[in-house]
């Protein structure tokens, strides 16, 4: 039984792992300013956020609002893709094909009186510019065939072909099953 339990954890947190992604947000910082220029300071604001395609006044391809709040300097923090969606799905942002830009309007009393506080075009961060280039010093080559432990029994895994990691582990179960039946 205490093998069955500990199978069972191993291959849900197999599956927990496999299914892990990207986040889908990304942080934004600003200052929020009355029409004077002063910092709105400790107060909720309702921002906008749109995402534009191919230029400054490209078609929308996400849009969403965020309900925020100031620092004692006007300063706030949000993640794009948090809000309550009103247009396209941070998901399905089409990152590859052109040119994003941000558009950030706000109501300084939290409604939809919407004021733009301005349109950027949205760069590449260093992470991502480095994740695109094969950097670093390349390793040992591995070998071809991967042992994987499980509860007494070996799983050979080819490193040529993709790892399909729950086939194994469900006939590995069913192995165990029959044994532990037995």
């Amino acid at each position: 039984m205490k093998k069955l339990i500990y199978t069972l954890s191993i291959l849900i947190l197999g599956i927990s792992m496999a299914m892990a992604q990207v986040p889908q947000k990304f942080n934004y910082q600003g200052l929020a300013r009355n029409s004077s220029g002063a910092p709105l300071v400790n107060k909720t604001i309702n921002l906008r956020i749109t995402i534009l395609d191919g230029s400054a006044s490209g078609s929308v391809v996400y849009m969403e609002t965020q309900l925020v709040t100031t620092n004692q300097f006007g300063l706030f923090n949000t993640a794009v893709g948090t809000g309550t969606i009103l247009s396209g799905s941070i998901a399905t942002v089409p990152w590859s094909s052109g040119d994003k830009y941000l558009r950030i309007e706000m109501d300084p009393d939290g409604g939809t009186a919407w004021a733009s506080i301005g349109t950027t075009q949205l760069l590449s961060v260093p992470y991502a510019m480095y994740a695109m280039t094969p950097a670093g010093p390349q390793g040992p080559a591995g070998p071809t065939v991967q042992q994987v432990p499980l509860v007494h029994k070996v799983l050979p895994v080819p490193r040529e072909q993709p790892v399909q990691p729950v086939q194994p582990v469900l006939r590995a179960l069913r192995e165990l099953e029959v044994s532990v039946v037995r």
